[in-house]
């Protein structure tokens, strides 16, 4: 069964995050109170009414600036929409209406998700309508008054959002769109593979958990595209002991149902054993055993500290540029196979 998705959009620092923990009754987003924390697209499960669905907070966005990692984050907002059953737009009801608010209120008019306004730090219940109500020049419809710090407005935001789901998306087959994520152990490569097969730019460090959230890229697949997910560095633990950034990787698995491509580093270099790896293997392979997979082999322009046989498995070096033709090849296969 597909879970709906709510996509969280709006500005830097109108507060997205805070309503994304609110609305989850968790932590998990991160929230600082600075602009540009949230870069890529993050999920969380949440519940209401009875009914389960998938909130996606996204990075603060900005039409205008093209600096640092404005650009990048604008292509995770715009994926987040593409794959939402509805679209939370949160403004920031003290500032009232701002030019930034204007822009991305057009864009969304030209989408064909349906759109919530959510009229942030209405912290007074008195004032939450009056400072609602100028929100109605954005053009979608009644703006609606919550504080997602104090919560209030929160249940109502949250009946609306139920009653906006598209009333057969439980009985539908699940979206015709192919996803192929990346996994493994921390420091094994996957960004870096991420950017050799597909169109995605994520960063890239020495050292691990440089991965914050979920983002994508794309490979073209003759007539499909195929969106490649670069996921948070997991550890073999249960699901309760994981870091947020892990439980954000397992969440976008979970839901979006990917052709997994897990990579296994064989050269030491990761800090991570070749038993640990081959322990997250076996337990992810058999958690997600009904998931086409395909096991490759990176860094392998390094020698290997032991050698390591997994059925039809891949070797590529991003370094040397070796198997990544391969590997794209045994992609687009795959994905016709199980389409």
């Amino acid at each position: 069964m597909t879970l709906p998705s709510i996509a969280i959009i709006g500005r830097p620092n109108v507060g997205k995050s805070t309503l994304v923990n609110r609305l989850c009754q968790s932590n998990d987003a991160i929230v600082f109170d600075k602009p540009g924390v949230t870069r890529d697209r993050t999920y969380q499960n949440a519940s209401w009414g009875g009914r389960e669905f998938q909130v996606v907070d996204t990075g603060g966005l900005d039409f205008e600036d093209d600096s640092e990692f404005l650009p990048e984050i604008r292509t995770q907002v715009f994926l987040a929409l593409e794959e939402a059953s509805l679209a939370l737009f949160v403004v920031d009801g003290n500032q009232g209406v701002t030019d930034g608010d204007l822009s991305i209120a057009k864009w969304l008019r030209n989408s064909a998700c349906k759109t919530i306004v959510a009229v942030n730090k209405c912290e007074s219940t008195s004032l939450g309508v009056s400072l609602a109500s100028e929100f109605w020049k954005l053009g979608l419809g009644e703006p609606y008054p919550v504080s997602a710090i104090h919560g209030s407005g929160t249940g109502d935001l949250l009946d609306l959002v139920i009653d906006g789901f598209p009333k057969d998306l439980n009985i539908e087959d699940k979206e015709d769109k192919i996803m192929m994520s990346i996994i493994g152990r921390p420091n094994v490569g996957k960004s870096s593979l991420i950017g050799a097969v597909s169109s995605g730019k994520p960063e890239v460090k020495s050292y691990p958990f440089t991965t914050k959230g979920v983002s994508l890229g794309h490979i073209k697949a003759k007539y499909e595209i195929i969106q490649v997910m670069d996921t948070p560095g997991l550890l073999d633990r249960p699901d309760s002991d994981r870091n947020t950034m892990e439980k954000q990787g397992i969440a976008a698995l979970d839901h979006l149902e990917p052709i997994i491509v897990f990579l296994t580093d064989l050269s030491g270099t990761s800090g991570y054993s070749i038993e640990t790896q081959k322990s997250l293997h076996e337990e992810l392979k058999s958690r997600y055993s009904d998931y086409p997979w395909i096991d490759v082999y990176s860094k392998s322009d390094l020698k290997p500290e032991i050698p390591l046989e997994y059925a039809d498995s891949i070797s590529v070096s991003v370094m040397d540029n070796k198997g990544i033709e391969e590997l794209e090849i045994y992609c687009v296969f795959t994905v016709l196979g199980s389409s």
